[in-house]
């Protein structure tokens, strides 16, 4: 499966993030010039950046909704990957070094009423709450992730499919069984920053 990075986002705190149009740092914290307003609930490491499907923007501008790339705060809207597919663990290698690891569903806030009441119904559900994977609205409101090692993104990006990450007992039992790890292939895309998968056994 390929896709592409569309854009890169950030704000001082609150809705929206705006588009950021150079390449930019990814650190530990998320997007470099990006910050949340509460604390409590939104940031942290396990929740640097947030990743939305370009398509179920589109979808929703289209039924009227007044939203656009950016507006429900995520840091990267990506096209051509199956939210659907999401799942905690998966990794995303971003540009030759910054790679993100999904970590958990969006649970939207009240902070999306300003885009009208319904919009939150439309972008989570209690399947979604219940972490039932074929609910119709997986990770429609996004898939927080941290970064596990830090790097430069930019827009445009290309995206390739992400491996999923093995629980840690079963991790470490096949790591051991299969020996060192290999050396990850498509570390580069000749003709654009490259986001590809990156295995199991990727060391951070």
């Amino acid at each position: 499966m390929q896709g592409f990075l569309k854009q890169i986002s950030r704000s001082h705190g609150g809705l929206p993030k705006r588009a950021v149009a150079e390449p930019v740092m990814m650190e530990s914290t998320g997007i470099e010039g990006d910050s949340q307003r509460d604390l409590r609930y939104h940031g942290g490491p396990n929740k640097a950046v947030l990743m939305i499907a370009a398509e179920l923007v589109d979808a929703l501008a289209a039924r009227g909704f007044p939203i656009y790339y950016g507006a429900l705060g995520e840091n990267l809207t990506v096209s051509g990957l199956d939210p659907h597919l999401w799942r905690a663990g998966q990794r995303y290698r971003i540009g030759e070094d910054a790679v993100i690891e999904l970590t958990r569903l969006r649970s939207p806030c009240h902070n999306l009423d300003v885009y009208g009441p319904s919009i939150k119904a439309e972008v989570f559900d209690k399947q979604c709450q219940d972490g039932d994977l074929t609910s119709p609205h997986w990770a429609h409101g996004g898939f927080y992730a941290r970064v596990v090692r830090p790097g430069v993104g930019s827009r445009s990006s290309a995206c390739g499919w992400a491996a999923m990450m093995a629980a840690p007992a079963a991790r470490a039992s096949a790591i051991a069984a299969r020996g060192p790890p290999s050396t990850p292939t498509n570390r580069r895309s000749p003709t654009a920053t490259a986001c590809t998968a990156w295995s199991a056994s990727m060391s951070e």
